[in-house]
């Protein structure tokens, strides 16, 4: 599989590339670098084809008759599934710091710069886009938002968040494309979408610029003792936003990355990138299809990029494990 969709899209895309080599040596299945650029990729793909032919009896050279079919999921993701997809490359401290504190930071945002209300009734959606929308909601395992239609947006779903009852509101917003679009890449792109719901990716939609994810960082990276002790307004802040667990995990976190000299804009920036990814490989489970996946990513000259990110992930052996285990077979 990956190596036909390999044929299709490494050539537009390897021309890209400005590192011709994978940033992390390709050994088998182990794991995908956050900075293969795309030749590094087609390197790192086609090694381990090679390996695999060279030590698979009488395979010969007809690569095409190993090509698995389209594996679509169908049972739900697990806890085991997520941490499988996410820990290839993002970073689970940011992730948990993110996840307690962005909640907080968003409400209070929300005060000042209040977002579009939520509209009184959901939309009508063609009959293959709730279809597939019905299968990804049960397969991520997440509650099904709010669903509108906006036909001038230019991407084909993407959730944003409302104001409603009070409260921020996550709705799913399809866009013009998404009634032209086939059944794999509505699973891929809806399943990207719907995976920031996860507690540990809600930080993407409640402050979707890197600058206010910075804030956010920098408010738990200050000195632990000041903070504990509430002597800044960032303490003070913390204090009554966060439950005090909560203001302990956060401490806690924020203590080690600062140990660790993470810069805040620069952390929030990776984790972004990461995170992005990490929906790929999401899409990729749940679509099942990666010639789909991989050719929606490269229409879009803003995630191109990534389409080789994607096939040199679906041969690691989590990202295989996960797509057999929740394939059902």
């Amino acid at each position: 599989e990956a190596i036909a969709v390999l044929r299709t899209i490494a050539p537009a895309t390897a021309a890209r590339a400005t590192d011709a080599s994978p940033t992390v040596g390709a050994t088998r299945t182990t794991g995908v670098t956050p900075t293969l650029g795309a030749a590094g990729a087609v390197g790192a793909v086609g090694t381990y084809f090679d390996e695999l032919f060279a030590t698979t009896p009488d395979a010969g050279d007809d690569r095409d008759a190993l090509r698995p079919p389209a594996r679509a999921a169908v049972r739900a993701l697990g806890a085991e599934d997520w941490a499988a997809i996410a820990r290839v490359d993002v970073d689970l401290h940011v992730a948990a710091v993110l996840s307690l504190v962005a909640p907080a930071f968003a409400i209070d945002r929300a005060r000042v710069r209040p977002p579009a209300a939520l509209p009184a009734r959901e939309h009508e959606l063609p009959a293959l886009v709730a279809r597939v929308l019905a299968r990804v909601v049960g397969v991520v395992g997440s509650a099904r938002p709010p669903t509108f239609v906006d036909r001038d947006q230019a991407v084909t779903c993407k959730v944003v968040m409302r104001a409603g009852s009070g409260a921020l509101v996550p709705a799913l917003v399809f866009g013009g494309a998404a009634a032209q679009a086939s059944e794999h890449e509505l699973a891929f792109r809806i399943a990207r979408a719907l995976a920031d719901l996860r507690t540990d990716r809600i930080a993407r939609l409640l402050c979707p610029r890197p600058g206010e994810l910075a804030q956010v960082l920098e408010l738990v990276l200050g000195d632990p003792v000041a903070t504990r002790a509430g002597t800044t307004p960032a303490a003070r802040w913390l204090a009554t936003a966060l439950h005090p667990v909560e203001l302990e995990q956060a401490v806690a976190i924020g203590a080690r990355l600062a140990e660790r000299g993470d810069q805040p804009l620069r952390a929030a920036l990776d984790w972004l990138a990461a995170t992005e990814r990490a929906a790929d490989r999401v899409g990729l489970v749940i679509a099942g299809d990666l010639g789909a996946c991989a050719t929606s990513l490269g229409a879009d000259p803003t995630s191109a990029d990534r389409a080789l990110d994607l096939v040199w992930a679906s041969v690691t052996d989590d990202l295989l494990t996960v797509r057999t285990r929740t394939a059902g077979r």
